[in-house]
């Protein structure tokens, strides 16, 4: 009976043992968002921008923005995504992403190398949305809102809720678009947002 009941113990230690992957927030910087350019005057330059959740404590609600906006360099989106987590705190965690946003020169040129690198990594959220605009997709994702305090929230907002607001969207994810960019003979198209919420078709 000893036996049996150790080797019960054992078990239910095993069993109870916690989350192997569990994230802590006061140890990681949380992504909500990411804008990425081509440095133009840099051939063969990417620039990233990370919207990140600013963790509030009680009666600093409401005292500042609640998000932090962290922005890099690098010759290829592996390159950026390194430098960005030198100038962070705390390492950048992207399974809250909600929205990934190209420069229109970017997505002319060709965004499958970047999208390689959201689909591989184990942290990043194929739910989120991939979206164009056509000037800075850094002063996109930093611009100011006038109803609510996280742009990329709000712009993964508008897109869930476009059906109700009568806009005309495509609502591409990045788990469709990895596909359609994988499929031989189809042309992938995303959403076109502006600022003012003027949207259009690409």
């Amino acid at each position: 009976m000893k036996i049996i009941r150790l080797a019960l113990l054992f078990v239910c230690i095993v069993l109870l043992s916690g989350c192997w992957d569990k994230k802590e927030l006061n140890e990681v910087a949380v992504v909500i968002g990411v804008g990425i350019d081509k440095v133009s005057e840099k051939e063969g330059v990417y620039e990233i921008t990370a919207q990140v959740i600013k963790p509030q404590e009680g009666d600093q609600q409401g005292a500042e923005l609640p998000t932090w906006s962290v922005t890099a360099q690098g010759e290829t989106i592996m390159d950026a995504i390194k430098n960005l987590n030198r100038l962070s705190p705390r390492r950048l965690y992207w399974s809250h992403l909600q929205i990934i946003i190209f420069s229109e020169g970017l997505a002319r040129e060709g965004v499958a190398p970047i999208i390689t690198w959201f689909e591989r990594d184990r942290d990043s959220r194929a739910g989120s949305y991939v979206v164009v605009t056509r000037g800075s997709a850094q002063d996109l994702l930093n611009q100011k809102i006038e109803l609510g305090s996280i742009p990329a929230k709000a712009m993964s907002d508008l897109l869930d809720s476009a059906e109700q607001r009568q806009i005309i969207a495509r609502k591409v994810k990045l788990r469709d678009f990895t596909t359609v960019l994988t499929t031989p003979g189809i042309d992938p198209s995303l959403d076109v947002i502006q600022p003012k919420n003027r949207w259009k078709r690409k």
